[in-house]
């Protein structure tokens, strides 16, 4: 897998793995507007229902999408599985799987992985990237582990162990299930911390991340949720039967916040940082503002050029004479020629429009230069190209013709 190149204009990819989490609640909740992020997700995003194995070899969901084969070309379909050598069953190993699941791939092909509690596989250390398998993934029978091995001991320091240790050890009744529900829900939090921990703080062209907790919370509070289920009480003494929904819900949240750490979020909050700081300059010799505005072009302005505008545009203080700023953060700045005329532009534009049917003495509001162009158009009874971005003023009772 060595001798590859990958091209360097490819982007960054984070990959939001959810460990046996049900699409149709999914669906449901987020059109509801109680997983606010879904459906954020659902309205920009291209969605796909994905076949898999579940239904004839569900342990083998995580190794044949990992792998990228089908079960026939996998040693290890279970934990216990027929011997034919000795006719008897026999525990099989994660060890057991030799195949390079595709993140080594990328590695070999120059680009830095980084891969977190990703189930049902084994340990493969890396020379490129991370890769941390069973902090806080379900049905970990492999044992916490780390490459490359420093990482090892910020995990520990920093988040200690997995609220969830195995989901199956916690005892039947009331309190031990309202103990399960806790820690379900504090190691959803945990999990997105460490995730965005390590966005944040480890080189990486493509992470991948699961969240775990549906597994678990989908085996242990299902039935207190459906009411076909036998031992469903419609008491809900425990108050447990929202609890998918719940784990649902604070999922929802934490991609919600990784996405706003990858995304746009990190660079508006880059961008609010500097316009901040444009607005504290002022004169030295007089305190007085020397920014009137900062504007942000790509909040304002759309279209297939917006990419080639600046991010910010400053409308300076043309009122008075300055000559520096001062920067409660940098300083002193001196400006070596100042623009000598003293006159300058302002934002300040209008339209007088008389004539017949143009009513006398009203003032219109809220109206643009780019409503000319359509408004001419709509008084000469012409259609209003659908690209125009502007409206036909109401000048004349004909100020809407052939407006689209």
């Amino acid at each position: 897998m060595k001798g590859l190149t990958a091209p360097e204009s490819a982007p960054r990819q984070l990959l939001i793995a959810l460990d046996a989490m049900e699409w149709t609640l999914v669906e449901k909740w987020a059109a509801a507007g109680v997983l606010p992020t879904f459906r954020r997700l659902l309205g920009e995003g291209t969605r796909a229902q994905l076949a898999t194995p579940a239904d004839s070899l569900p342990d083998m969901v995580w190794t044949t999408f990992s792998i990228g084969v089908n079960p026939g070309k996998i040693e290890k379909y279970f934990y216990v599985q027929y011997d034919p050598a000795t006719a008897r069953l026999r525990y099989a190993a994660d060890g057991e799987l030799k195949g390079a699941p595709f993140w080594e791939y990328l590695n070999g092909a120059g680009r830095r992985s980084g891969v977190v509690d990703v189930p049902h596989l084994p340990f493969r250390g890396t020379e490129r990237g991370f890769v941390i398998m069973n902090w806080g993934a379900h049905d970990n029978k492999g044992g916490f582990a780390v490459s490359p091995r420093t990482l090892m001991d910020d995990i520990r320091g920093r988040f200690g162990l997995h609220p969830v240790q195995d989901c199956e050890k916690y005892n039947k009744g009331l309190r031990p299930r309202a103990r399960l529900r806790r820690d379900i829900l504090q190691g959803i939090r945990a999990h997105g911390e460490l995730f965005r921990w390590l966005m944040a703080s480890q080189p990486w062209d493509v992470l991948l991340c699961c969240f775990a907790a549906a597994h678990c919370s989908g085996h242990h509070f299902w039935g207190d949720m459906d009411d076909r289920y036998s031992h469903h009480s419609p008491a809900d003494h425990g108050g447990f039967g929202d609890m998918v929904q719940q784990t649902y819900r604070v999922i929802d949240h934490e991609i919600g916040e990784m996405i706003a750490l990858a995304g746009n979020d990190k660079y508006d909050q880059l961008c609010d940082e500097i316009a901040e700081a444009l607005g504290a300059l002022t004169d030295p010799a007089t305190g007085r503002p020397v920014v009137r505005k900062v504007t942000r072009l790509h909040n304002v302005c759309r279209g297939p050029f917006v990419e080639g505008l600046p991010d910010l545009a400053v409308l300076w203080e043309s009122g008075f004479s300055w000559s520096a700023v001062q920067s409660p953060r940098f300083g002193v700045l001196h400006i070596r020629a100042q623009d000598r005329r003293s006159g300058s532009h302002t934002p300040n534009s209008f339209l007088i429009a008389m004539g017949p049917g143009i009513s006398a003495g009203v003032e219109l509001t809220g109206a643009s230069t780019i409503d000319i162009a359509p408004t001419v158009l709509a008084m000469a009874g012409v259609p209003q190209p659908s690209h125009f971005d502007g409206k036909p003023l109401a000048l004349t009772g004909f100020a809407g013709i052939g407006a689209n």
